[in-house]
């Protein structure tokens, strides 16, 4: 591993006075977010109007998708750390969300600690493979590394991601380990059974198809934040922590109201930098710092989730992706 830079120490410490939450903040937007998501979800199950339905339950979902991050951001810490409320309350929505947190701490910690680094970033996140190590798989690891990088495990990423990744999988890992897999699974069984129960097919509305939103954005924006045409993919040997930060992790250029939805989540290369810089402060780390100003940029564009989309092998004699050999 490459050692961290005198420029790199500096450029941190940089950003650690933003590593400061406003607590009335941090509990403020933490309510309000999962108090419209029920509210949307709700008004999506009793409204009797086909068209109005959708409307509220894709409305639902987006606010979900916003939820999310925010618990994402209390679990690095970088909100409500100290909080016992928010403990109980998150684990609570962790069911809603299909994250255990102590599978999303292990995974995404992991992950940040080796993003985008050849072999090894497959855990807590889209495996990427050499160009050589692509030309020694056999045809059953290439049509599982295929499946895993289609778009198809993105827009089905509520199953694909989460429902397998983040709970089955665990589960068959270690299940002393991921115990939390196993009881939430039983809490969402039971969840699900009683809003059947009670709304029928309005189920569907007011929490199948926000999770499906959810998920597939959600799925698609982690995809996107580190594999892009621009990225930068090291060997453990020269992988450096900023540098993986900086060239290896893109901003999500969006309108403000997807800023909003997605709780700051496309300032990933300030994120993966400092992730203790709660989401409301990440716009204004990079407004402050021109070192934050970002390098490689994508969006939500067809012409740019084409382009991500192309990302498929890594070739370290061009050091780009190419498509599959």
């Amino acid at each position: 591993m490459a050692k961290i830079t005198e420029q790199d120490k500096q450029l941190i410490a940089k950003t650690q006075r933003f590593a400061r939450e406003t607590p009335s903040k941090s509990v403020a937007y933490t309510l309000t977010a999962h108090g419209l998501f029920i509210a949307t979800a709700t008004l999506s199950a009793i409204t009797p109007y086909l068209v109005v339905k959708l409307i509220f339950s894709v409305l639902a979902g987006l606010v979900l998708l916003r939820c999310f991050v925010i618990y994402h951001d209390y679990m690095h810490g970088s909100i409500l750390r100290k909080s016992k409320w928010a403990s109980g309350f998150f684990r609570i929505f962790s069911v809603i969300y299909l994250t255990p947190k102590a599978v999303w701490r292990e995974t995404h910690n992991y992950h940040h600690a080796h993003c985008s680094k050849v072999l090894t970033s497959h855990i807590g996140s889209y495996k990427i493979v050499t160009k050589k190590t692509w030309q020694k798989m056999n045809t059953q690891e290439r049509y599982m590394y295929k499946f895993l990088r289609h778009p198809f495990n993105m827009l089905a990423g509520i199953i694909t991601v989460f429902f397998l990744g983040m709970i089955i999988a665990p589960m068959f890992r270690n299940i002393k380990k991921n115990i939390d897999a196993l009881y939430l699974l039983i809490a969402y069984a039971t969840l699900s059974t009683g809003l059947l129960i009670l709304f029928g097919h309005t189920y569907f509305f007011s929490l199948l198809l926000p999770q499906a939103v959810a998920g597939s954005i959600g799925a698609y924006l982690f995809y996107a934040q580190h594999n892009f045409p621009t990225t930068s993919i090291k060997s453990a040997d020269d992988w450096n922590y900023v540098h993986a930060a900086l060239h290896s992790s893109s901003f999500m250029d969006m309108s403000p109201i997807m800023h909003w939805f997605t709780a700051n989540i496309g300032y990933h290369h300030i994120h993966h930098l400092n992730a203790r810089i709660p989401f409301y402060r990440l716009p204004e780390a990079m407004k402050a710092l021109p070192e934050l100003h970002p390098q490689h940029t994508t969006s939500l564009s067809l012409k740019n989730i084409k382009a991500c989309l192309k990302a498929k092998v890594w070739d370290e004699e061009q050091q780009k992706f190419i498509a599959y050999p």
